[in-house]
């Protein structure tokens, strides 16, 4: 009897594994596709040059702007792509073809080719597995794609709201602040600099989930600069007027301030290329540089560099047409190595109670992530042209001004941290940091980009370091 009951277990766990089978092929095929250097360039010159694109992109910006005091939600941005793929990969080839008619005729070509390139993969899934198996995949998709709906409008009703008391802005230039987290502290000044195209408030997302308020409660004073969104001043901006204003800062502090000359400068993400370039300029103002999640070497990952080489000149189409890089566009990039991870997460949140403590972190984080900032003409270009295309940073040929931002004739004590699950800022690529500085310390942390800073286990990692290291290096 009881081998009876073993058998017939073997049974549906092989059938379910076939199911998994189908749909892990499935997707692995279309992530392929998707990733196609060719396909996501026609798919960016696509969406800047389709006028019923643009006027679904110009309408969702334009709500997106809207609602932005209402808390009334319109992501994932940008949200009519992520419909497409939903239907794509979930809602099946014959709800994709509602898309492909809506193209129009003369720009069907490379679509008529995905077509028929789905066609056959599904012909070759119906011949390599039982019909069962496979009507029950088809199924399962199904399911997906009502769950990755129910999720969207889940997230749209939700009523949390981010209400923390915002700190002293001790001082402001342009659309930019700098909040003061811990005015009573003497302890070292911490200048924090993030993303120019992520609001600041990543740091300091709730009571729980900041690392300005943890750093605040060691003892030491953490500034953080808040860019805000870019004015009419600021939209003429290159990088050097950024830094610029970052220098206006320590001067600020300098004078106003501190009596001993003692700031650590700690940079997120792109913050981190900025928080080095200030720290090369004022080195004998700067007393450690701390890195995260920093890009370096441009060209080491290799399939990072074929793709964004290839999009680079529709990119520059964007930034011209549209006299800066839209946040929507943004998201588009960041989406294209991992093509499904919004709609899974989507699927993820509509199984969970709009009550619970997760639901609240999941809509606090995709709160923030649809609340990007456009990054300006000047900058997008120079980005992309100087770092992305040309590889300067790691070359030590970026220049500011009159400064090359050479990280070999840094002398001061660094700590570059770098997540090793990193897909934004490929791992390979952000530990040349560390290498080419005179006195780093590399810290690796099993984790992503954004989970370093809202895990609630690694960010207990990130902290402790963090805590440690500047203490050691006062």
């Amino acid at each position: 009897m009881k081998k009876k009951i073993l058998k017939q277990k073997k049974i549906i766990s092989k059938k379910d594994s076939n199911d998994q089978k189908i749909f892990d092929e499935w997707k692995n095929y279309l992530t392929t596709l998707l990733q196609n250097p060719n396909l996501i360039k026609y798919w960016l010159n696509f969406f800047l040059h389709d006028q019923k694109f643009q006027n679904l992109i110009y309408q969702a910006h334009k709500t997106a702007n809207e609602k932005q005091n209402t808390h009334i939600r319109s992501g994932p941005r940008p949200l009519i792509y992520h419909m497409i793929l939903a239907l794509l990969w979930l809602g099946w080839l014959d709800n994709f073809l509602v898309f492909y008619k809506f193209i129009d005729a003369n720009n069907t070509q490379i679509f008529t080719k995905i077509v028929k390139s789905i066609n056959a993969k599904n012909q070759k899934l119906k011949n390599k597995f039982r019909i069962a198996d496979y009507e029950k995949f088809i199924k399962i998709c199904h399911v997906k794609y009502h769950n990755f709906l129910k999720g969207i409008s889940a997230y749209h009703a939700s009523r949390y709201k981010r209400n923390l008391t915002i700190p002293k802005t001790i001082t402001s230039c342009g659309t930019t602040m700098l909040l003061d987290y811990a005015p009573q502290n003497a302890g070292p000044f911490i200048l924090i600099i993030p993303s120019l195209i992520n609001r600041a408030y990543i740091l300091d997302l709730s009571q729980k989930q900041s690392l300005v308020r943890f750093l605040a409660s060691k003892g030491f004073r953490p500034l953080l600069v808040d860019w805000g969104c870019p004015g009419q001043e600021e939209k003429k901006f290159t990088l050097e007027n950024y830094i610029q204003r970052l220098e206006y800062f320590l001067t600020f502090l300098n004078k106003n301030k501190s009596k001993k000359k003692l700031f650590f400068v700690l940079g997120y993400c792109m913050g981190g290329l900025l928080a080095t370039a200030l720290a090369i300029r004022q080195k004998e103002r700067v007393a450690g540089l701390i890195c995260m999640a920093t890009p370096w070497d441009f060209h080491k990952d290799q399939k990072q560099k074929d793709m964004v080489h290839t999009f680079i000149p529709i990119i520059k189409k964007i930034i011209l047409t549209c006299d800066e890089l839209p946040v929507d566009y943004l998201q588009l990039l960041f989406s294209f190595p991992r093509p499904f991870q919004i709609i899974e997460k989507f699927i993820y949140f509509s199984t969970l109670d709009s009550l619970s403590p997760k639901a609240q972190e999941f809509v606090m984080l995709e709160d923030w992530l649809n609340d990007g900032v456009p990054l300006v003409k000047s900058v997008a270009l120079e980005c992309f042209e100087n770092w992305y295309k040309k590889n300067q940073p790691a070359l030590g040929k970026w220049k500011i001004g009159n400064t090359y931002i050479n990280p070999k004739k840094l002398n001061i004590p660094a700590l570059i941290i770098v997540p090793t699950h990193d897909y934004i800022v490929p791992p390979v690529g952000a530990v040349e940091l560390a290498y080419q500085l005179n006195k780093a310390e590399l810290f690796k942390i099993e984790t992503g980009h954004i989970g370093m800073i809202t895990s609630t286990k690694m960010s207990k990692k990130l902290k402790s370091k963090l805590s440690t290291w500047i203490s050691a290096h006062i």
